[in-house]
């Protein structure tokens, strides 16, 4: 019992010998010292956030109706189900669209056949065109044929007449050497038939030399018959003539009165002959000529038919490209019947424009549906909106594409990540807001429309700042200050506030790292009230 006794005794004596050491080293308190918590300034990352809450919405819904009037033959879906882009909800009869389908076909098929018609057409116009022209051509070179027989036949026709001119010289010497003999031979009449001779001579000399030129020419073509022919008589004429000059000399030569006079008297019957020959081979001349002519003629007919021929051909082009433009204009316009036709049928068959959950159904089997009537409602909800409304002063801080931090309680879903995707450019009239609208992922479906979320939105931020607690900042008119607890006194600074988290709020200038700054305490603080006494 006396061995406790002193234990106690002893424990008691430490414990104040301890007290009384640390008191010893603390400053003295009076009885005013005022009780303070403190907290340590720091360097963090703050952001500034502000909080709304929203209905959640949609990202897209459609709202289906049909683009044509009929009955309504059959319905694939139901209020709940998840359809996906392109599956036919519904279909109506198609019955009159299909036939009013059939027959813009046909039509279109009709203007189709119709322009290969008339592109046949043009070919063949533009054959018969080739086929003119060549027909031109030819009536041409005919044209040009005829042209240079024509001027041979004028040319023998010219011969001719020299022949037969020629031929009565030589009769007329005939004659005169008849006169010479039977008046008497004497050196005069000699000199004559001598010269008669020399003259027929020439004559005879000049047509030889035609007709091997003719010859020539007849041989290679070049030349008619017919020319050759009165070349052949003038040659004839023309030997007669020298025969009957040289007839005439013998007689002058040998002075036989009775038989130069015979002989003389045959000259003039030879060149009569002559004469008959030359007009017969004149005659025939004249036949070519106007032969000639008559082929010309022909041939400048010819070529203006050829001529009315390319002219009627080039209309018979002009036409077929009139059809053929006719026939382009009747397909575009039977073409975009076949179109609003072909639409009309593809439309009987009422399609999903995008992947969702059917919301409403508002269509019955029979019940006659009417373009533009409303029949189904999709909602996508793969992604989900949530619209806020936003005050004038906090706008300008968002942008589109920036994070937003969203809890949803009715889905127990926290601290999920929104974009904002819309920010409106005018403010609404009535609530005089701003709407901003954030998308946020809703893959497992947890999220449902019209659920209500909390948006927390950054609207400034600032890395590694000199940051405390909001609780110890004080303002006065306008002015910011805080208290610093050193050792047992609070010290008043005045400082710099930036941005505020609501917990923390950002020093720029006042403060340095590792000052500890009063957070509780402070209401009782004043320039004459700064004894300090810290607590926990």
């Amino acid at each position: 019992m006396n061995k406790r006794i002193i234990s106690l005794i002893t424990i008691i004596g430490v414990i104040l010998c301890s007290s009384g050491c640390k008191k010893a080293e603390e400053p003295l308190l009076t009885d005013n010292a005022t009780n303070v918590t403190v907290s340590e300034v720091k360097k963090d990352n703050i952001a500034e956030t502000v909080k709304y809450t929203g209905e959640i919405k949609s990202t897209s819904n459609a709202i289906v109706s049909p683009k044509v009037s009929g009955s309504i033959e059959s319905i694939n879906v139901d209020v709940g189900d998840y359809v996906t882009a392109g599956t036919v909800l519904m279909t109506i009869d198609s019955s009159q669209y299909k036939q009013a389908y059939d027959q813009a076909l046909a039509a279109y098929n009709q203007a189709l056949a119709s322009k290969e018609i008339a592109n046949a057409s043009k070919e063949q116009a533009a054959a018969s065109v080739e086929q003119a022209q060549s027909a031109k051509e030819l009536s041409v070179a005919a044209q040009k044929q005829a042209q240079a027989t024509k001027d041979q036949a004028v040319a023998a026709q010219k011969q001719a007449q020299a022949a037969k001119d020629s031929t009565i010289a030589a009769k007329e010497g005939a004659e005169a050497s008849y006169t010479n003999v039977s008046q008497g031979t004497s050196e005069q009449s000699k000199i004559n038939t001598n010269q008669a001779v020399a003259n027929a001579q020439i004559t005879y000399d000049n047509a030889l030399e035609n007709y091997n030129r003719q010859k020539s020419l007849y041989d290679i073509g070049a030349v008619s018959k017919v020319t050759l022919d009165s070349a052949k008589a003038n040659l004839d004429s023309a030997k007669i003539a020298l025969d009957t000059a040289k007839a005439n000399s013998a007689v002058n030569e040998n002075v036989i009165i009775p038989q130069a006079e015979a002989n003389a008297m045959a000259g003039v019957k030879q060149a009569q002959s002559g004469i008959a020959q030359a007009d017969a081979a004149l005659e025939q001349a004249n036949a070519a000529v106007i032969q000639a002519e008559a082929g010309l003629e022909q041939a400048n007919a010819n070529l203006k038919q050829s001529d009315a021929g390319i002219t009627q051909a080039k209309a018979g082009v002009s036409q077929a490209e009139a059809n053929i433009t006719q026939a382009d204009a009747s397909i575009a316009q039977a073409k975009v019947a076949l179109d609003i036709a072909k639409t009309n049928l593809s439309n009987c068959y009422i399609k999903a424009p995008i992947s969702g959950y059917i919301s409403s159904k508002k269509a019955t089997i029979g019940q006659m549906a009417s373009a533009g009537i409303e029949m189904f409602t999709i909602e996508n909800t793969d992604m989900v909106d949530v619209e806020i409304n936003v005050t004038e002063s906090i706008i300008s801080s968002i942008s589109v594409g920036a994070n937003a931090s969203i809890n949803i309680a009715s889905a127990k879903l926290n601290d999920i990540t929104a974009t904002v995707t819309l920010i409106s450019e005018t403010k609404d009239v009535t609530t005089g807001m701003f709407t901003v609208k954030l998308s946020i992922p809703n893959q497992d479906k947890k999220i449902k429309v019209g659920m209500l979320a909390d948006v927390e939105l950054i609207i400034n931020e600032a890395a590694e700042a000199v940051i405390v607690d909001s609780n110890s900042v004080i303002r006065e008119n306008e002015i910011e200050y805080v208290y610093v607890a050193e050792g047992n006194k609070a010290v008043k600074k005045e400082v710099v506030t930036g941005i505020s988290d609501g917990k923390n709020v950002e020093i720029i200038s006042g403060l340095t790292i590792g000052e500890k700054v009063i957070i509780e305490g402070k209401e009782f603080l004043s320039d004459k009230n700064t004894e300090i006494r810290i607590t926990e």
